[in-house]
């Protein structure tokens, strides 16, 4: 009787064994999938935090798609000089601006009228940046942006139309 008693605990016991070490393995894989979708999320959030910024103002530009009324320049007040992407309309009669540029840590978006003699502080913050600038050959605006986390990024912008303005 002893015999069958000592079969039946290492049969138990084996059972046993192997249920810990799936339990083991389910477990490893659980935690490799957790740390690869960490790393996979934090790369997206990164390439996110880069293109923001530029993409924002490239939508803008594209929405004002004008030569006349996409140009770029410098803060029409204040005494260090603010790269400032003009975005000018006219809405019943009378020119309005928006204004997008980097002060103080933050790209900035300012509108109103075109000699209103705002200031830089007086904006609304879109982001954090460590920089903002633009420059302008021909139709084409390039936007270079200094990213939180020490990158430097740069997106051309090609105003396709050659025409005055709305």
């Amino acid at each position: 009787m002893k015999a069958t008693e000592q079969k039946h605990n290492y049969g138990t016991i084996l059972l046993l064994l192997l249920c810990a070490i799936f339990a083991a393995l389910i477990l490893m894989v659980l935690l490799l999938g957790a740390k690869s979708y960490k790393t996979v999320a934090a790369m997206d959030s990164e390439a996110f935090g880069k293109r923001t910024c530029d993409q924002y103002i490239a939508a803008k530009i594209r929405h004002f798609d004008s030569s006349a009324n996409v140009y770029t320049g410098s803060f029409s007040s204040g005494s260090p000089e603010v790269s400032t992407l003009f975005l000018a309309q006219n809405i019943e009669g009378e020119k309005y601006v928006t204004q997008i540029y980097w002060y103080d840590g933050y790209v900035y978006e300012l509108f109103s009228a075109a000699d209103s003699g705002l200031r830089p502080e007086d904006g609304n913050k879109i982001m954090k940046s460590n920089g903002l600038g633009f420059e302008q050959k021909d139709n084409f605006i390039t936007i270079k942006s200094d990213n939180t986390d020490g990158s430097r990024s740069e997106l051309s912008v090609y105003v396709r139309s050659g025409g005055g303005g709305q």
